[in-house]
């Protein structure tokens, strides 16, 4: 194995490790690892606080690894070497930290346990940070470096880095639901749209999806990815969810660790979707269990959705052909309830002039 510098710039060397095939897998990983070197700031209980506060104070967000074991997770001192994170995050561990200091941190139980320290705001030196603003984001996931990479990507979207990933992406395939969900840990609200390609129901699209960015944007701090696919043309999907296309535009809230999903009640809104992610978020919502794994079935949306318009098509010609019919029907009917009643109208003027002569007659004599 030969191992290369992260970015070029980086005046690290290259290395190689040689191996054969009795040697121990964990044998190979450890020489990996023991070539990632650790950068990030050592901390104490003692200096903690100051240290935090003194990168917040740059305008950086703090994410921190708090562990009992000989040395930081490899995947921990990997995140680091990623140079393009520098303007917005710097790093620090702590070892062995006391109990009161894991209270702080927001009531940590088991190590090893990864935080991100923040502030959502942003700072100048006329209006520095107060201890009791900084806010502390657990990670939940996996040990596991694309997860962690995406935890810290959070926080840089907040600080306004990354503005090109300031959309909500569609899912088209099963790769995009694994890079965008199941991959990136936390929670995924999944906006299920109605994706017909006419220019009417395109407007409707980005109306909801600028719905969704401000939601989005409020809850950049917690582990929650955002998304949509076109459940119209990708409806088998909709059976997890005990859905179907009437019900479009719709949500719900996936987590893929727990498979358990949540579904929004009410209209698609930007107040009905922040209330949804809220609950969702407090543990404050209706959860099911999800049986099947999500499958995002391939498909040609664009002859999927000339399919159902065709078809949508020929049921409206129908429906207003039976409407033709009846309405055929009913003037018909009136028409001969109009007849009948001129004869029964004459009949009874025939009547009362029979009736009225007769009287005459009989005055007579």
């Amino acid at each position: 194995i030969r191992v290369y510098p992260y970015s070029r710039q980086s005046k690290e060397q290259n290395f190689k490790i040689i191996f054969n095939d009795e040697t121990p897998l964990n044998v190979v990983l450890k020489e990996i690892s023991d070539n990632f070197d650790e950068t990030s700031m050592s901390l104490t209980p003692q200096d903690m606080g100051f240290s935090i506060m003194s990168s917040i104070n740059k305008g950086k967000s703090v994410i921190l690894y708090i562990y009992n074991d000989e040395e930081t997770h490899v995947a921990f001192r990997a995140i680091q070497k990623q140079q393009q994170y520098h303007d917005y995050i710097e790093y620090g561990r702590i070892k062995n930290p006391p109990k009161e200091i894991l209270q702080q941190l927001g009531g940590i139980e088991i190590l090893p346990r990864l935080i991100c320290a923040f502030v959502n705001r942003e700072i100048t030196e006329a209006e520095p940070v107060k201890t009791e603003e900084i806010q502390v984001a657990q990670y939940t996931g996996e040990l596991d470096y694309e997860q962690m990479k995406n935890f810290a990507e959070m926080f840089i979207e907040m600080k306004g880095g990354f503005a090109n990933r300031k959309t909500i992406d569609q899912v088209k395939y099963q790769s995009d639901f694994d890079r965008l969900c199941i991959k990136k840990g936390g929670l995924c609200l999944i906006a299920l749209l109605n994706g017909s390609p006419s220019e009417e129901n395109q407007k409707k699209i980005e109306n909801l999806i600028e719905e969704m960015k401000s939601v989005k944007a409020r809850f950049a701090q917690n582990p929650i990815n955002f998304m949509w696919i076109d459940a119209r043309c990708h409806s088998s999907l909709l059976k997890h969810f005990q859905l179907q296309t009437e019900y479009l535009p719709t949500a719900i809230i996936y987590s893929p660790s727990r498979k358990f999903y949540s579904n929004l009640v009410g209209i698609f809104d930007k107040d009905s979707l922040r209330l949804f992610v809220e609950n969702a978020l407090k543990g404050r919502i209706a959860q099911y269990p999800l049986k099947d794994q999500i499958e995002i079935d391939e498909q040609d949306c664009a002859a999927v959705h000339q399919k159902l318009d065709e078809e949508q098509s020929k049921i409206y010609e129908q429906s207003q052909a039976d409407k033709d019919l009846e309405d055929e029907i009913l003037r018909e009917i009136l028409e001969e309830q109009r007849k009948r009643q001129e004869e029964l109208e004459k009949e009874e003027k025939k009547s009362k002039k029979k009736k009225k002569k007769s009287k005459k007659q009989k005055d007579e004599l």
